[in-house]
């Protein structure tokens, strides 16, 4: 993952809960939707990133690169 790939959040995966590298992903990023990286860092055990407009750097885990159709979801309280 590099800065201005897009990455889809996947949530919480059990291999971050163990790692516990990164901050937490706050309520306001939805499972399923897709984030501009911002800043990358690399380290030789972890990756964090740094969404644009996302407080917080967040553990690779939590992401996948997306490809093809991006499609956001709304959130519930709009």
């Amino acid at each position: 993952m590099k800065i201005g790939d897009q990455v889809r959040y996947i949530g919480n995966t059990s291999e971050f809960l163990r790692s516990g590298v990164g901050d937490v992903p706050p309520s306001e990023l939805i499972k399923g939707n897709t984030y501009l990286i911002e800043h990358v860092e690399t380290n030789s055990q972890y990756t964090l990133l740094k969404l644009i407009g996302v407080d917080g750097e967040f553990n690779s885990l939590c992401f996948q690169k997306a490809v093809g159709c991006i499609r956001q979801a709304k959130p519930l309280d709009y």
